[in-house]
């Protein structure tokens, strides 16, 4: 039986569009997404942070401001999440790492690096297509989807 496409057009907050809750598992080296519908994806850190080109916020002292692009680059090799919570209205989940760095990884962006039935699985661009592709290839069943 062929599964059904996930298209943008039937995405409401009732399904995809928001988030239900979120888990950091194993020690901080992967994260549990889990969407409003129940459906969720056990994902690895090192697999989530290919989505990003750098972190989106630094915290410190309990507050977070927004990354500074322009100063340098972090090292993520050896971070691992501390935590994760919802934002933006449940449509984010914002996942705090170890380098007091934190990125927010959005509805869409988990759909796209994970669901192979998602209209546009592997991102928008031909280079996170091939991206995707190729850590599906090599470590695809990694993803725990329930």
């Amino acid at each position: 039986m062929k599964k059904e496409k996930l298209l943008d057009k039937n995405m409401d907050m009732y399904n995809y569009v928001t988030f239900k809750s979120c888990q950091v598992l194993e020690n901080g080296t992967r994260v549990q997404f889990v969407y409003a519908n129940g459906v969720s994806y056990n994902v690895p850190l090192d697999y989530i942070l290919t989505w990003f080109y750098g972190p989106h916020h630094i915290f410190e002292n309990g507050k977070i401001k927004d990354w500074d692009e322009t100063k340098f680059n972090i090292d993520t090799k050896n971070v691992h999440a501390l935590k994760c919570r919802r934002v933006f209205e449940r449509r984010a989940v914002r996942i705090y790492l170890s380098n007091n760095t934190a990125n927010d990884a959005l509805w869409d962006t988990v759909l796209m690096s994970c669901e192979p039935n998602y209209e546009h699985f592997g991102g928008l661009t031909s280079e996170s297509k091939k991206d995707v592709d190729q850590w599906f290839k090599l470590r695809g069943d990694e993803i725990i989807k329930t």
